[in-house]
């Protein structure tokens, strides 16, 4: 596994929980805009979770590139 797709990842991850969150925030949604944004804000934070525990049992077993 490489780091840097992973850090990647997560990087992109809290960047679409970030537009979600401003979007929820900043305007008043129609409908599939505002699904997206529910989503963006409530997925997000999960992969960026599941990311690292990926990324540490990577570093502990060695395989990190």
């Amino acid at each position: 596994m490489k780091k840097s797709k992973v850090l990647t990842g997560i990087f992109g991850c809290i960047v679409l929980w970030f537009v979600g969150a401003y979007r929820l925030a900043t305007e008043s949604l129609s409908i599939y805009p505002l699904i997206l944004s529910v989503l963006f804000v409530l997925g997000s934070p999960v992969a960026v979770v599941v990311m690292i525990i990926k990324l540490k049992n990577a570093q502990l077993n060695g395989n990190l590139h």
